[in-house]
């Protein structure tokens, strides 16, 4: 509420623009790497998660 009333309706369009514009470059990045990762080491169905000898599940969280 506060930033609209000190700051231009433009220049918040502008900042939002900018903002979005980088969000989409780091995102963009991060596909290219997670591609690049997978192209070194692919998944194979041989090497899938086992279940059979899973731990079991508390539901709760044990702090230090």
């Amino acid at each position: 509420m506060g930033r609209r009333k000190v700051v231009p309706s433009a220049r918040r369009k502008r900042t939002e623009h900018i903002r979005t514009a980088v969000e989409g470059a780091i995102r963009k990045r991060e596909y290219a790497d997670m591609r690049e990762a997978y192209r070194k080491q692919p998944d194979a169905a041989s090497e899938s998660d086992s279940w059979s000898n899973c731990e079991k599940y508390s539901g709760t969280m044990k702090m230090p």
